[in-house]
């Protein structure tokens, strides 16, 4: 969470603003388990996104699955941090702008463009090194912010709504949760 407050403190006038900003999206905008020591709906999420990248980016789903990348090891980060040590800050705060009114599904939508934006460079790395290296940095390099944003709130609005992400969500925490259940035992 210090680099969410970091950028709300940059961005507010007051440190107050700030606080209540990062109440907004703790408590109110991402789901509960978020940011607890099990990190539960955080990795939930991850779920989620590969379900959606196996579904929506065959392609890459496919390209990633053979090479054995592990996409949660590139992308919890970008939801962790809501995109903010990922995104240049032109991007972020447009991004930001949506999230604050359509909620945590948007971040799905966010990670699916930036991942469809860069596919053909995704799909041309022939080692795992090289995608991971390539989508470690791919964000940095992003910069067509209206295409990023155009894709996210219209591209892939009918196929990632909030209300499929909440489901998707709730099935996988409950798996998870029976997981360390099993783990426990």
């Amino acid at each position: 969470m210090n680099v969410i407050t970091a950028t709300l403190l940059l961005v507010h006038s007051t440190d107050e603003e700030a606080f209540w900003g990062l109440v907004a999206i703790t408590e109110r905008i991402l789901p509960d388990g978020y940011f607890t020591p099990t990190l539960l709906a955080s990795r939930a999420d991850q779920r989620v996104l590969k379900a959606l990248v196996r579904d929506l980016c065959p392609r890459v789903h496919t390209h990633l699955s053979r090479l054995r990348v592990d996409l949660e090891a590139i992308t919890f980060n970008w939801f962790l941090s809501v995109f903010t040590d990922c995104l240049p800050a032109e991007a972020l705060f447009r991004v930001w702008d949506v999230f604050f009114v359509e909620g945590s599904g948007y971040m799905f939508r966010v990670a699916l463009a930036v991942i469809k934006i860069n596919e053909k460079m995704i799909l041309g790395c022939k080692s795992p090194a090289g995608v991971y290296s390539f989508m470690k940095d791919m964000t940095s390099r992003m910069v067509p912010v209206d295409r990023l944003i155009g894709m996210s709130c219209e591209g892939l609005e009918r196929s990632v709504r909030n209300e499929v992400v909440e489901g998707m969500r709730k099935v996988e925490m409950e798996g998870l949760k029976r997981e360390m259940e099993l783990l426990l035992r």
